[in-house]
């Protein structure tokens, strides 16, 4: 099993840039009643690290003894002097991948559909079969990173404005993208990290059941799990209580998508990720919702990654190893414009970790950042 080192925070970010960075600092605000031990614990690794990290805002939440403890650190705008709370939005990015996964095998088994089916029905006719070598596109490739396709369409790598490309990128152009798409390897073979394949999903599930991306995660998971505050669109009040996009002190655009929404469109919180991760955790009915989280957390690839090594994944789902007792956890990483996220899932001993935090400004801060998320899955989640 190829280790995956907590870098996974930073390292799906859709781009990377350096900007010139201010040197103010925000106003030392905090959300951490300083009663258990864990409490006191969080908050001196948080004293150890923060100036190190220059992080504008910082929320993590851990879920342990069937209790969930949520914290929050910075301010959610800078200068405002107001600390995230369990409640406080922040754009999750590649997490948002195991939504589109879980909602994909669900809708798989309502229609009778095996992660084995191949995609060329489900996508316009006048796309060719997306193939190489004789082997199609099937939605397990998609669900694993193992289609062959590219990380992102050309057009938006090559775009002078990277976060405008994401929010123009529309059906039309995914689908004349689709028409000349030239497959790096052959489907099932090669573990290649892909926007375009979660992109493509979430596109399909939407032209099959002629919904809205957002609607159908609603439908088909938030909404059963009562995560009220994990959607694509704020309403007006809520986007009042949305943590601001930063790198370093450099404050970014909100990430919006069209046609790639699968890939990392969905916006959460501390308190409903940790609700997501109990559920995980807790699940004991027989349900379409809980049979596909389960599938999702069984290992659906195992082979070569793009980097030469070995890996195992789930649909959607990583697994992290952990120092105690041989086990692993379910791990996945998200990055924006300005956020940086990480969902881990440590099943057996029922932990769970979730952590949203602005983006480091730089290497110096990124490093600190991957310390301080170290330290803290070790206390959190082994």
């Amino acid at each position: 099993m190829k280790k995956i080192l907590i870098s996974l925070i930073i390292i799906c970010c859709f781009i990377s840039c350096k900007k010139e960075i201010s040197t103010i600092s925000p106003t030392e605000t905090f959300n951490n009643p300083l009663v258990s031990q864990l409490d006191k614990d969080v908050h001196q690794l948080y004293q150890d690290y923060k100036s190190k990290m220059n992080a504008v805002s910082i929320s993590f939440g851990i879920f342990e003894n069937e209790t969930l403890h949520t914290y929050g650190y910075g301010e959610t705008i800078l200068g405002n002097n107001t600390a995230p709370n369990e409640n406080t939005f922040y754009e999750m990015g590649s997490i948002s991948k195991v939504f589109t996964a879980i909602a994909t095998s669900m809708w798989l088994k309502e229609n009778n559909l095996s992660l084995n089916t191949k995609i060329k029905n489900y996508i316009p006719n006048f796309i060719p079969t997306i193939q190489k070598n004789t082997v199609e596109v099937c939605f397990k490739n998609l669900l694993t990173h193992s289609s062959g396709f590219d990380r992102d369409p050309m057009e938006i790598i090559l775009s002078a404005n990277i976060p405008n490309a994401y929010a123009n990128y529309d059906s039309n152009k995914f689908y004349n993208y689709l028409k000349t798409v030239q497959l790096n390897s052959t489907p099932g073979t090669l573990y290649d990290y892909s926007n375009i394949g979660f992109g493509l999903m979430g596109t399909i599930l939407e032209r099959q059941n002629n919904k809205s991306y957002e609607t159908i995660i609603n439908e088909k998971i938030t909404t059963p799990l009562n995560m009220n505050n994990t959607r694509v669109t704020l309403a007006l009040n809520e986007a009042q209580n949305m943590a601001y996009p930063y790198l370093g002190k450099t404050l970014q655009p909100n990430i919006k998508f069209k046609a790639l929404n699968g890939a990392g469109s969905l916006k959460s919180t501390t308190r409903d990720m940790l609700n997501f991760a109990k559920s995980y955790i807790n699940y004991t009915a027989n349900t379409g919702l809980v049979n596909a989280m389960k599938e999702c957390a069984l290992i659906q690839y195992a082979g070569n990654d793009a980097g030469g090594g070995q890996i195992e994944t789930g649909l959607a789902w990583d697994f992290l190893p952990l120092s105690s007792n041989n086990l692993y956890a379910l791990v996945h990483s998200g990055a924006t414009f300005g956020h940086s996220s990480v969902l881990i899932i440590n099943k057996k001993d029922k932990k769970a970790l979730i952590m949203f935090i602005t983006m480091p400004g730089n290497s110096m801060e990124e490093t600190a950042m991957q310390d301080f998320g170290n330290k803290l899955i070790l206390r959190a989640v082994n």
